[in-house]
């Protein structure tokens, strides 16, 4: 009645423990255990699973599935094999998971470097519109965060790195973007003249750094 020797659930050795003792184990590590943030620049952030993030399980019937997968290996692998499984049933409170990353300095701090998209602008030095390149910032999609830390911890993995930039908004209109070229290019070709207004006393001469100012498209 008892887990054979190198048995691990979600990392936690189990080995040598009844269904009972093992569910003690993890609910013990997992009241504790932490889960860790580390931002673009690798900097860390702790939050607490069961406090922070409000984590739910259910221990008895998924150990009782493991023990029984255990019981129908052959002899060597119940004895000397190592044996690793993950519950499935770890769950996190959406609302309070939410709430605590969105009051966090790394969050804050990320949602000040917005991404933005490319964009036609006009250039004083060249006297032209030029497009000006997308920009990849720090600012969290945390419904997509959400998802990934959710599925992280039903793996038993408790940290996740931000530098990657998979869970930032990406620009959606990129610097070759067909559009955005014609526009940049159809523009310019309105500011390849020279206005010339005949006032009295003379005559007033108005270049495309005047006169881009106007422009609407």
């Amino acid at each position: 009645n008892i887990f054979y020797g190198h048995t691990y659930v979600n990392g936690i050795e189990i080995s040598k423990m009844n269904i009972e003792e093992a569910s003690k184990a993890i609910s013990e590590f997992l009241d504790k255990q932490a889960f860790v943030v580390k931002d673009s620049n690798q900097k860390s952030y702790e939050f607490s699973l069961k406090d922070d993030f409000g984590l739910n399980y259910e221990l008895e019937e998924s150990l009782t599935s493991i023990k029984s997968q255990e019981d129908d290996l052959g002899i060597i692998e119940k004895l000397y094999s190592e044996k690793r499984y993950a519950l499935n049933n770890l769950e996190i409170n959406e609302e309070k998971f939410k709430e605590k990353i969105s009051s966090s300095q790394f969050y804050i701090d990320g949602n000040e470097d917005k991404t933005t998209d490319a964009y036609s602008v006009f250039s004083e030095d060249e006297e032209k519109f030029v497009i000006k390149e997308e920009y990849q910032g720090t600012d969290l999609i945390i419904e997509d965060f959400y998802a990934a830390t959710k599925d992280l911890i039903s793996k038993g993995i408790f940290e996740v790195d931000l530098s990657g930039g998979e869970y930032y908004h990406k620009p959606k209109v990129l610097s070759d973007n067909e559009a955005l070229v014609k526009k940049n290019n159809s523009l310019n070709e309105f500011i390849g003249a020279v206005i010339t207004y005949k006032v009295p006393g003379g005559e007033l001469v108005c270049g495309p750094s005047t006169y881009y100012k106007w422009l609407t498209y």
